[in-house]
């Protein structure tokens, strides 16, 4: 056996990026900035279950297991979690232009671009067998 079939593979952890919010909103959103993570697959596998079979449930739910913390007016960083409350009240509190600027910092981190699946569907080889 090679050394690359006794050693197990080691995945690197996800990555978090930070957004900041338009000054403009800001202080409608009660915050500066927010962090959002790549999902495991487990992350992925909780919004599943939480969603149920709705699929635009679905979608807030992957976004709500993407935040990671945000930052208040204040300088706070507010750590969020679904594992409890503090996910409710961020978005309760962001309102609906923060939630679609986080949806699309969710997309951002989590979604492959246009021609990235382009280039993917375009490799596509058919067999007949």
């Amino acid at each position: 056996m090679s050394d690359n079939q006794l050693n197990p593979r080691s995945y690197r952890q996800p990555v978090e990026v930070t957004f900041t919010f338009p000054e403009r909103i800001q202080t409608d959103l009660g915050y500066l900035s927010v962090t959002v993570r790549e999902l495991k697959a487990s992350s992925e596998a909780r919004a599943l279950a939480r969603a149920g079979n709705d699929g635009a449930k679905l979608i807030t739910e992957l976004v709500k297991e993407s935040v990671v913390c945000a930052t208040e007016l204040d300088g706070t960083v507010a750590r969020i979690s679904t594992a409890d409350e503090t996910i409710e009240i961020f978005m309760d509190r962001l309102g609906p232009k923060g939630r679609t600027v986080l949806m699309a910092a969710y997309s951002n981190v989590n979604q492959p671009q246009q021609d990235e699946i382009a280039d993917f569907l375009q490799s596509a080889k058919a067999v007949v067998r």
